[in-house]
């Protein structure tokens, strides 16, 4: 039996090392995630700390990834927070390091992705809708309320653009799941 083509992708954000493997079609074949941790009595973490959990997590979720059956032909990664030139975040770096090394190693493409850009790809995988070729974003997380205006474009060298762009974002998990605020919107 031949072996399944997959996507591998990676995300360092600001709270959550990801990887993931997702079948040519769009289907979910197995993702890792760990949550950063932020110490008691803090509120959030500094870039240099994320790098650093990120760099520890990242090498025992590939390992924890059942590659059995699985032929993966190109890498995702989310190379920075928004498609704009002066967006950058350290974090970032991490997973792209990764993804840059391990696509040198295995002789693969290497697609880099916003990850404003895949929340709104796993939004509409999630809700198993495709994506329109041109529409606008509103991604209220961290960035408060940044409009994003977005049109598809394929790779001209493999032809994937969603869903091949999100495989590390999956929102059925996260569905029900509903932060409580610190103060009412009026």
């Amino acid at each position: 039996m031949a072996a399944e083509e997959a996507v591998l992708g990676l995300d360092t954000s600001c709270y959550t090392t990801s990887a993931a493997l997702m079948d040519l079609h769009g289907h979910l074949l197995g993702d890792q995630r760990r949550l950063l941790r932020v110490k008691p009595g803090h509120r959030g973490l500094a870039q240099s700390e994320m790098v650093f959990q990120h760099t520890r997590n990242l090498p025992d979720l590939l390992e924890a990834l059942d590659l059995s059956g699985v032929q993966v032909k190109a890498i995702g990664v989310s190379a920075k927070p928004r498609p704009r030139e002066e967006s950058y975040m350290p974090a970032f770096l991490v997973g792209l390091g990764m993804a840059r090394s391990l696509g040198k190693l295995m002789g693969l493409p290497v697609h880099r992705f916003t990850h404003q850009h895949n929340h709104m790809f796993a939004g509409l995988w999630s809700v198993g809708k495709p994506a329109p070729d041109r529409f606008l974003l509103v991604h209220i997380s961290g960035n408060p309320g940044a409009p994003a205006s977005t049109s598809m474009q394929a790779s001209s060298s493999t032809g994937w653009g969603w869903p091949w762009a999100c495989p590390f974002r999956r929102g059925p998990r996260w569905k029900n799941w509903r932060r409580p605020l610190r103060k009412p919107i009026p």
